[in-house]
């Protein structure tokens, strides 16, 4: 993984088949999609924001 000024760069990102139910494979598939597009990122005190497209992922740290 490379982290530049405005852009995340993933090498190839793997996944197994662990006879996941629907909704953990559809979230799986999510976050692949999202790191497999290089996604721009952006940090604002406790939240960081990855978007790639129409995917958005927001984290914030725990403030308390």
């Amino acid at each position: 993984m490379r982290v530049g000024p405005k852009r995340m760069r993933l090498g190839p990102i793997a996944s197994t088949e662990v006879a996941c139910a629907n909704l953990p494979k559809r979230q799986d598939r999510w976050l692949m999609n999202l790191f497999g597009a290089d996604p721009r990122w952006r940090l604002k005190r406790s939240l960081l924001v990855l978007r790639a497209g129409q995917r958005v992922l927001r984290l914030r740290t725990d403030s308390g």
